[in-house]
């Protein structure tokens, strides 16, 4: 039986979801992903109530940025936003245009060898500010590199967000040194943090990845206005892909306060992603 959907409010955010699509190359040394086309998601999307949408983009095409443009295209007229790869060269990188094109965000993965060093983070946060743009983080399963990078990251000039819970390590993911490094930047004000892709490190795949439960619960005490609810959808890393309306009930538990779940749904996306 279909859980029931939990009430969403109005202008309600699905902000992290990716679009697979065959007729664009996977990146050498990259899995290539099942099909999860825009008309997919669309379905998805409106199935539970939702009203935006932030597409990010997957690390299955490197950097290219093709299939992410075209999905943004075929929103058409619906109210979405996008987080892209950086090109090889940043130099290259197009910041009018691509902020034309409905990007807020460039995506980057601590364990990739091109992630910037120090200065270079630093200078692309400083140009990513002067758009109104974030740098969306990616953390690794295997090591905790938020917690090395913290002192850094604390003095980027633009917003930084957090995929996943930070890819906080389970069996205690509310007590770990990611969790505290995201302490200290969410007291900075510029951070956020996605409450998304649990089973990517929860050890309860079979009963809704509720050893998330604590952290997320007081994540959401602490700092309710800088957090921000993703689907994750299709839920690639996913042993047993969820069902996006328990995903939902799972969100509802969390934050039991109306206000805070229109912040974390709404507010929150719409000054990220809508403000520039």
């Amino acid at each position: 039986m279909t859980p029931a959907i939990p009430s969403l409010p109005a202008g309600a955010t699905d902000c992290h979801f990716h679009i697979f699509d065959a007729r664009f190359p996977t990146a050498a040394g990259r899995q290539a992903r099942a099909s999860a086309t825009v008309a997919d998601y669309l379905s998805f999307h409106d199935g539970l109530g939702l009203a935006r949408g932030v597409v990010v983009a997957p690390s299955t095409y490197g950097h290219s940025n093709e299939c992410l443009f075209e999905s943004m295209e075929r929103f058409g007229s619906r109210d979405f936003r996008a987080v892209a790869m950086p090109p090889v060269d940043l130099k290259t990188l197009d910041w009018e245009g691509w902020h034309a094109r409905g990007v807020r965000g460039l995506r980057l993965y601590t364990g990739h060898a091109d992630f910037p060093d120090p200065v270079g983070l630093q200078e692309l946060g400083s140009r990513a500010a002067e758009f109104g743009w974030h740098l969306q983080m990616v953390g690794e399963q295997a090591r905790e590199p938020f917690a090395e990078m913290v002192d850094v990251l604390a003095k980027l000039a633009c917003s930084i967000v957090f995929d996943h819970f930070g890819f906080a390590p389970q069996p205690d993911a509310a007590r770990s040194v990611t969790a505290s490094a995201l302490h200290r930047l969410l007291d900075l004000g510029r951070t956020y943090v996605k409450l998304s892709g649990m089973y990517i490190q929860s050890r309860r795949l079979d009963n809704d990845c509720d050893d998330f439960d604590e952290m997320a619960i007081d994540l959401v005490r602490r700092a309710p206005g800088r957090l921000l609810w993703g689907s994750d959808w299709p839920h690639t890393l996913a042993a047993t892909k969820p069902d996006g309306h328990r995903l939902l009930q799972r969100l509802e538990y969390w934050v039991p306060a109306l206000a805070a779940r229109h912040a974390i749904l709404v507010d929150n996306p719409a000054s990220l992603y809508w403000a520039a």
